[in-house]
């Protein structure tokens, strides 16, 4: 009985929409645990090629683009209005502009603040291409985009 119980139980665990321990929108990506130098988040960012199809699949064609600032500042052009908002209905986008802040520690690793809009991981590919990951919506439906380092 008890092993029925465990294997219903597993198979309802990996059968669901997101993996219980990572979402496969973040998968071939691994959290920073140092870097030597916040500027190393300094640049233009685009979205991967999943998030760009993400995105057209609700109905957006043209792509967010990130750009994280030297001054302490980024900006975010073109980000869909449902990404800061679960509950916005429309096909609209908006521009943000504010401050940012980068750190790391033992027990959450690097993150990135982007204040006013997220605050995430600072994440890098298999390539070593630095990325920021943008949760959509409630966490556990696993949706989300990722922008990478171009430059």
């Amino acid at each position: 009985m008890i092993r029925k119980f465990i294997l219903v139980f597993f198979i309802l665990i990996f059968t669901q929409s997101c993996h219980p321990l990572f979402c496969d929108w973040e998968f071939g990506y691994e959290q920073l645990t140092e870097i030597e130098n916040n500027q190393i988040v300094v640049g233009q960012y685009i979205l991967s090629q999943k998030s760009k199809d993400y995105l057209k699949s609700e109905g957006y064609s043209k792509p967010p683009k990130l750009t994280i600032l030297k001054s302490g500042k980024y900006k975010l052009n073109d980000i869909p209005k449902f990404i800061l908002d679960w509950n916005k209905e429309g096909k609209t986008t908006t521009d943000l502009e504010d401050k940012w802040s980068a750190s790391c520690d033992s027990s959450y690793k690097c993150m990135i603040e982007l204040y006013e809009f997220a605050v995430v991981p600072i994440l890098e590919d298999e390539d070593g291409v630095i990325s920021i990951p943008i949760t959509i919506g409630d966490g556990d439906a696993c949706n989300g985009i990722i922008f990478e380092k171009t430059k």
